[in-house]
């Protein structure tokens, strides 16, 4: 599916309309359908999820040409007892006034065009063919051309701009149509209307057969007229009947999947009907609710409407709280994305990324790996370094082996014939001290450009390769993900697929892909095994929630039993997940206020959540200039969050981005600190639990 250029020209005023009522609402996930609205405090959820009655969240509303809406839809955590869900699209004004269907051709935009249709009487839904035809020569070999159908004029009607043109010669071409079968919006001067589904003479038009500037802003390039014969109805004969929204169940906990199922009228047709997101809003008294509501969105996008359709009340039961949740102890963490940070486990020893290298610390003394070498393990492949005039190895994330202290691994960017976008991480390891890198090697089948990140697996390290994961999407693979670990001996390289943790569930954060964390983020994948784990292989699945997370953060996946999980996701309104049944099923776990976390601001890139081994959870949360980072800590059972006081130090007059991680004793964290010229200044700390008292 495509939006088209004559889409933009037309519905200009329905994009920033609708921009406006995302950016006020907030949006769950990014869908052609539907989108799940919040409040204007919130921010994009980044976990995903699919159940057994929705296929996917970009199936979660749909409606069909007769006008029926059904999907579902989660609930989000607004700290409130009610909400109210309701259908809401956007529509805009015409600056023609409604008239009656006329056969008037008018003047087309190469040679002359005239339309006709295969039936002149027709029915609500009923599939007719249009046929046009050029009296003269047709468009210019060449021609960027598309064709939009109009049901009842092309300025103040309903559009339907996925059926495509389908040229029988140079002169005749044949598009699809389908007749509608519900009411429709209307646009004429002054508040656009419902134009009920009843008996007479209708127009089908087309415009833009030949895409130009300007072509959707005027009338059809040419139309003709049917009858339609429609059963009486009372739908839309007054704005009360004018829709509705029926919900599966009357109450619900926060993170239940609830259904919908209702009508309303079409608002545009991109090979089905097309427009309407699913709003979910905390009560308020000022709430009109039933019914079909217009509100203006002013002047600046072309007297541009909200509509609302059929407000309906959903009771929020009470979820489980961190104080009724009591302690969760941490067995292993794994950590989304390339980490900049990464603790040996059971070890003192930490990895980090700096600008020039590697430094490790925890030991005897603090080691500084150089990376200027990475450069070479580039040779054979299509992959440069990319950035400026004479670019360098940019460390992305370092992680240290188990088994061999002097082993270091190492992800860093690069681009195919150093041309970017797409990014691509690639995996090097050295075994003395810098001196000397080594691309890790690529199993069969696999390049340099399908490596996608290291796991640490007990006491192994393992660097994933799949074809399967993109430059935006992380999709659940279909087949066993291919590892390349080092053997026992520390020189010689096996293959084998990705393994289920050493400790826990069999549950752990699929391949990473680099992506564009100012815009859009980059997914990746919760993986979760199916079924029984076997010797060998292992099928990978999904849960009914949650599929992917989003990268750009650090979210933190913990075992905390044999059987059980805790997701802690600072990026989501439902901040904490926890799961009695290896990742299957999860609970949403209500943590107590705290300005930066909960609330989801939009501006929150950097703040971090991270539960220890001992079951208290730590964050940090940027002031409202970011330029200030405080630390707050969550003990078990705790009703309510303290501040840490000065931990985070340095100055900085643009911002301070901090990282957290943990490992057995100590609450890790690099602090970057940004100054107004740019310059970016990065230290790594460290400090035991015991001492981060409130």
């Amino acid at each position: 599916m495509r939006l088209r250029t004559r889409f933009v020209a037309r519905h200009g005023a329905v994009i920033m309309a609708a921009a406006l009522l995302l950016a006020a609402c907030g949006s769950a996930n990014k869908t052609t359908t539907s989108t799940t609205t919040t409040t204007m405090s919130e921010a994009p959820l980044t976990t995903s999820w699919t159940t057994s009655n929705c296929s996917s969240v970009d199936a979660s509303l749909q409606q069909s040409i007769n006008g029926s809406i059904s999907g579902c839809f989660r609930v989000p955590a607004l700290n409130a007892s009610s909400l109210v869900v309701s259908l809401q699209t956007v529509v805009s004004p015409s600056a023609t006034v409604v008239t009656n269907p006329t056969t008037t051709i008018q003047t087309p935009v190469v040679g002359a065009l005239t339309l006709s249709v295969s039936k002149g009487v027709v029915t609500p839904g009923e599939h007719l063919t249009v046929t046009g035809r050029y009296t003269t020569k047709g468009p210019p070999r060449g021609s960027d051309f598309d064709g939009v159908l109009c049901w009842d004029g092309c300025e103040t009607g309903l559009q339907e701009e996925g059926s495509q043109p389908h040229w029988l010669s140079s002169t005749v071409f044949t598009m699809p149509f389908i007749v509608p079968g519900a009411p429709w919006f209307e646009g004429s001067i002054g508040r656009p209307s419902v134009h009920p589904l009843v008996s007479g003479d209708y127009s089908i038009g087309v415009e833009c057969v030949v895409v130009s500037s300007g072509c959707a802003n005027g009338p059809s390039d040419a139309q003709t007229t049917v009858r339609l014969v429609a059963p009486a109805s009372t739908r839309c004969q007054s704005i009360a009947t004018c829709g509705s929204l029926t919900l599966g169940d009357a109450r619900a906990q926060v993170g239940d999947v609830v259904r919908v199922s209702g009508w309303a009228p079409l608002q545009m047709i991109i090979a089905r009907p097309f427009g309407y997101n699913l709003s979910v809003l905390v009560a308020s008294k000022q709430q009109q609710y039933g019914g079909i509501h217009f509100k203006s969105v002013g002047k600046d996008n072309d007297n541009a409407y909200i509509v609302t359709v059929d407000p309906t009340h959903l009771k929020v039961v009470s979820a489980t709280t961190w104080s009724q949740l009591g302690p969760l102890h941490s067995l292993a963490s794994t950590w989304s994305g390339a980490p900049t940070l990464n603790p040996l486990p059971g070890s003192s020893l930490i990895a980090w990324c700096r600008p020039t290298g590697v430094t490790i610390t925890g030991g005897a003394s603090t080691l500084n790996v150089p990376i200027a070498g990475l450069a070479s393990t580039l040779a054979g492949t299509d992959l440069k370094l990319w950035g400026a005039a004479k670019p360098v190895p940019v460390c992305t994330t370092a992680v240290l082996d188990p088994r061999f202290p002097k082993t270091v691994y190492v992800g860093f960017e690069a681009a195919a014939h150093g041309e970017a976008p797409p990014v691509n991480m690639v995996g090097a390891y050295t075994t003395d001290d810098g001196a000397h890198w080594n691309r890790v090697p690529n199993p069969a089948g696999y390049t340099a450009d399908d490596f996608a990140g290291f796991l640490t697996m007990g006491d192994r390290v393992e660097a994933l390769f799949t074809t399967q994961y993109t430059y935006e999407n992380s999709p659940i693979p279909t087949k066993p993900i291919t590892v390349e670990e080092i053997g026992p001996d520390g020189i010689k390289w096996t293959t084998s697929t990705l393994s289920c943790p050493s400790t826990g569930p069999c549950a752990t954060f699929g391949p990473y892909a680099p992506g564009n964390c100012a815009m859009n983020g980059s997914n990746q994948a919760l993986l979760l095994a199916s079924g029984e784990p076997r010797a060998g292989a292992v099928r990978w699945s999904t849960s009914t929630w949650v599929t992917t997370v989003n990268s750009c953060y650090s979210q933190q996946l913990v075992a905390t039993s044999a059987h059980s999980l805790a997701l802690l996701d600072p990026s989501s309104q439902y901040p904490l997940l926890t799961s009695t049944d290896s990742g299957r099923d999860w609970n949403y776990v209500q943590l107590p206020k705290l300005n930066g976390l909960n609330s989801n601001a939009i501006n929150t890139w950097g703040k971090a959540l991270v539960l220890d081994p001992n079951g208290s959870l730590f964050a940090s949360i940027s002031s409202s200039s970011g330029n200030q980072k405080k630390l707050f800590r969550l003990n078990p059972r705790a009703t309510s969050w303290c501040q840490v006081p000065r931990v985070f130090s340095g100055k900085a007059t643009a911002g301070i981005t901090v990282s957290l991680s943990v490992n057995q004793w100590d609450l890790l964290w690099s602090q970057t600190n940004y100054s107004s010229s740019g310059a970016a200044s990065t230290s790594i700390h460290l400090k035991a639990f015991s001492s981060l008292r409130c």
